[in-house]
């Protein structure tokens, strides 16, 4: 994150590849694009649902000097399988080489609120090569009704230039255990 990224914009390729031992391989592509004036958009696929896409609008708020941060509200629309709105609140901060990220949301099903759903995606993670980065990571998902999902994992990520490639195992000691491997493309101009 760069403390003058208000003066530029900002697009984002995000490309993952979720994989649950004996279950469906999932592909998730996410989108991101942020104006020069922190105007933000996002489109998901598969995100919230299998065959369901999204799609948010939102501000980000960016600054810091020696900590540099980014906190995005947004809202969206989500249709296809499942069909809702939902709110959201993505944040960011940097402090040297350690890096912190959240991603909330708060879904609501229009069909049927025993599928409304909070969810929180928090990482962890401290630069220990100049390219190489490792962490922790959390995955929440609170159903209406259901209770509580937790998934810990951990994380290994190489970049290079504008590309990230992030590895997540989740539930590592568990039968439970997944897989996420990413690819990220930034372009800012």
């Amino acid at each position: 994150m760069q403390p003058d990224a208000t003066a530029q914009s900002t697009k984002t390729v995000e490309n993952y590849n979720i994989l649950n031992p004996g279950k469906e391989y999932i592909w998730m592509p996410v989108v991101h694009y942020k104006g020069s004036k922190n105007f933000y958009a996002e489109a998901r696929y598969n995100y919230e649902d299998i065959n369901t896409a999204s799609v948010y609008g939102g501000k980000s708020f960016t600054g810091g000097k020696k900590m540099s941060f980014s906190i995005t509200p947004m809202a969206g629309l989500v249709f296809g399988k499942y069909k809702g709105v939902s709110a959201g609140l993505n944040s960011e901060a940097d402090y040297g080489g350690l890096n912190f990220s959240s991603q909330l949301q708060y879904t609501i099903n229009t069909k049927n609120k025993m599928e409304n759903f909070f969810y929180n995606w928090v990482e962890i993670s401290h630069s220990f090569l100049k390219k190489m980065y490792a962490g922790i990571s959390l995955q929440q998902t609170i159903l209406y009704k259901n209770g509580v999902t937790t998934a810990p994992g951990i994380l290994l990520g190489f970049s290079s230039g504008n590309i990230t490639v992030p590895l997540y195992l989740f539930n590592p000691a568990s039968k439970q255990k997944s897989a996420v491997l990413g690819l990220i493309v930034e372009w800012q101009k």
